[in-house]
């Protein structure tokens, strides 16, 4: 009989071990849920700093293609009505150094490409067409950058007022 009272208390003793390395094991895990919860919190923050960043580089670097280009067209086919196509992209080039000039910390090759006549333009019907491929927008935000590449088209009447503007 002293024998059967000593397997009970026995017994007790494994079931006090077994209690505690479940009540450890549960405190582990919600310990570790709770860590890949805030990870997972961080992780969104993140990606929506990024996605921010991205949509800031095409709109930033479509605003400055759009605005730039027509402002040189503009210049360029109002100073030389009736010219020559090689006539006005020869403007074209030495327009963009003047306004390249107001644009310093552009991080984009716009300038550079149209400086080195790496554009297209074209008489279209009632206007002029200027297309300009691979122009490359860089745009940083902290330690974050963005490189972006985009070819864009545009077309002008002999006014030199934009018409349409496609980005390929």
């Amino acid at each position: 009989m002293c024998e059967d009272r000593e397997g009970e208390n026995m017994n007790k003793k494994g079931d006090v071990a077994m209690t505690m390395m479940f009540v450890a094991a549960l405190i582990l895990c919600v310990a570790a849920l709770m860590v890949f919860m805030g990870s997972r919190r961080e992780y969104g923050n993140i990606i929506n700093e990024n996605n921010k960043l991205v949509e800031m580089v095409h709109s930033d670097g479509q605003m400055l293609v759009y605005q730039e280009s027509s402002i040189i067209m503009k210049i360029s086919i109002n100073s030389c009505a009736g010219c020559e196509v090689q006539n006005i992209k020869n403007l074209i080039k030495s327009n963009s150094i003047e306004r390249k000039k107001l644009h310093p910390g552009a991080k984009t090759n716009l300038f550079s490409k149209i400086e080195n006549g790496d554009f297209e333009i074209k008489k279209e019907g009632e206007g002029y067409e200027f297309a300009i491929k691979d122009v490359v927008f860089i745009s940083e935000r902290g330690m974050q950058s963005i490189r972006r590449r985009s070819s864009f088209k545009g077309y002008y009447d002999l006014n030199g007022e934009l018409k349409r503007f496609i980005k390929e």
